[in-house]
This record gives structure tokens, sequence and C-alpha cells, in this order.
């Protein structure tokens, strides 16, 4: 009776101890990067001279460089098609209680360019939360070629890469 008890006990202690090995070597992501693209047809000879959208960030996501002091240029920068010629502001704005964090990206490009990749924008996972693609968003898009004329039939997407 009593090496059963042992017995037992040593089985108890090697799953309890299992268990909080499995727990404690789950792996959480701790960046992400979104490459943000257009797609859709765009008239013949004409090029994409400007872009304005907007990006919102899932919860506990923000820039790679909000932690530090620096230009948010380290986060944020042209991609793909308009990685040559092209000048980029952007602002990072914080999450409120009623609302997420968002990027907000200008880019110009002198030769221009088009539908595709355009631009790269890395981000910081916050300990606790584990974001999906689906919690990201384009929430304001609007492409111009060189003269400002509005450009009709684009969209705007991305690709998420957590890790």
């Amino acid at each position: 009776m009593r090496m059963a008890k042992v017995a037992l006990l040593l089985l108890l202690t090697v799953v309890t101890l299992s268990l909080y090995a499995c727990k404690n070597t789950e792996t959480r992501p701790t960046s992400v990067e979104l490459k943000l693209f257009t797609a859709g047809d765009l008239p013949v000879d004409v090029k994409i001279g400007a872009i304005d959208l907007t990006v919102a960030l899932a919860p506990g996501v923000s820039p790679g460089s909000a932690k530090i002091s620096t230009a948010m240029s380290a986060a944020v920068e042209a991609s793909g098609v308009a990685a040559t010629g092209s000048l980029i502001a952007s602002k990072y704005s914080a999450p409120t209680s009623t609302t997420a964090g968002t990027v907000r990206v200008g880019l110009i490009n002198v030769p221009g360019f088009g539908t595709g990749e355009f631009v790269t924008i890395r981000g910081d996972i916050a300990d606790g939360y584990n974001p999906s693609a689906a919690d990201f968003s384009v929430i304001g898009f609007t492409a111009a070629d060189f003269n400002g004329r509005h450009l009709t039939g684009l969209t705007a997407g991305f690709t998420a890469d957590i890790r």
C-alpha cells in the first residue's frame, strides 16, 4: 500500500512538472512586419505618384521605434515597387480607451510606380498580446498620379508576418 502511494505521488509530480514545462516553453510573438500593397488596374501610361493611408494596429502593437526617441523612419520605410525614389512621412497615434493605435503614411515617389508592395511597417508586440493578421486593417487609402488626380480602381491591402 505504501509503495502504491509513493508511485502515485511520483506520477503526479511528473505530470505536474511536465505541464509546467509545457506552459513555460510557449513562445509568444514579439514583433510584426506589415507589407502594404496596392492592387487594381492603372490607366495606360499612368503611375502612382503619391499615396496617403492609415493603418489601424492590433491591440498591444506599436511601431518599432515607439520605444525609443528616434524618427518613425526606423519603423516605416518604402519597399517593393516604391523602394527607389520615395519620400515618406509617417505619424504614430497611440491607442486610447476607444480607438486603436494607428500609423498614417504619406508617400511621394518622383519616378512613380505601379501596383504591388510599396511600404513596410515594423512593430513591437507588448507582453501579454498575441495579435493575428485580422486584428490589423487599412482604414483610409487614397492614391494620386503626378498631377494630383485621384486614382480610382485601386485598393490597399497588407500581409502580416507575426513573429
